[in-house]
């Protein structure tokens, strides 16, 4: 069975739209979670990697029930630490973003049992949530096997890209 791990935070987000309607939801990891769950069911397996509050580990694994092939083990609460994002719509296209909590980084450790992993999409939102050193672990203990695949979630500003041995950035 094919496996993808989808490295990056849920975000509590706290949105304004620009007609003044307010919701709350979870973001960024959840949504291609979902997406890849609904398109394949449980004919591979979908590996969110994710730092989020004590609090919040019902209400976000809550967020996942009924979509088959999510395996919810690599969402931790560890640090007790999680992104908590504020979206005011200003109108159809212009917002205002304001980032008050912020989750620790995804590290080596966290991906050490997923190194078998075919693919890892990384999603994060700045550039501290998947360090560098994270990529660089799959690289060097997964080989050649691994495809990576970085998300252009938020603004994004260069790439990484992987040369033999060491890693570029292309901007």
């Amino acid at each position: 069975m094919k496996r993808i791990a989808i490295l990056g935070p849920i975000p509590r987000d706290h949105i304004i739209t620009h007609t003044g309607e307010q919701i709350q939801k979870w973001g960024c990891v959840t949504h291609p979670v979902i997406a890849l769950s609904t398109m394949a069911g449980d004919t591979i397996e979908i590996v969110p990697v994710s730092h989020i509050r004590e609090g919040d580990q019902n209400s976000v694994r809550a967020v996942f029930t009924g979509y088959k092939g999510i395996n919810l083990d690599y969402i931790t609460s560890r640090s007790d630490q999680g992104n908590v994002i504020s979206l005011k719509f200003l109108d159809m296209n212009h917002r205002v973003e304001r980032q008050t909590g912020f989750m620790d980084p995804i590290l080596p450790d966290d991906v050490s049992g997923l190194l078998d992993c075919d693919v890892f999409v990384f999603i994060p939102i700045s550039d501290y949530e998947v360090a560098l050193s994270t990529l660089q672990f799959i690289k060097l203990k997964g080989g050649d096997r691994n495809i990576i695949v970085f998300d252009a979630h938020g603004p994004t500003t260069a790439c990484l890209f992987w040369r033999g041995t060491k890693i570029e950035v292309l901007a």
